[in-house]
């Protein structure tokens, strides 16, 4: 942590003294959410390294190309029904 983030922390937590118990506990609830995706972030991004790394070392650079186009339309949910019938063949 940066000594501008540790200070601007402080301010922070300061002025959290200042809210009401029914307000902080609804901005803990709102950090705690923040907190949860930035874990899952992380996870999927190990996670799409290492499979990254895997279908290097198996498939063919056909195959690798088509896994990264139908990765990345599923991350976007913008795949088709029949290209979900597809992945599943």
């Amino acid at each position: 942590m940066s000594r501008h983030t540790q200070i601007d922390v402080k301010d922070f937590l300061q002025s959290a003294t200042k809210l009401s118990l029914k307000e902080l506990e609804t901005f803990v609830k709102e950090l705690n959410t923040l907190i949860q995706k930035k874990k899952q972030k992380d996870k999927r991004y190990g996670e799409k390294a290492l499979l990254s790394q895997l279908n290097q070392l198996v498939l063919s650079k056909p195959q690798q190309e088509w896994y990264h186009l139908y990765s990345k339309k599923l991350e976007e949910e913008r795949i088709t029904t029949k290209e979900q019938k597809n992945i599943r063949l």
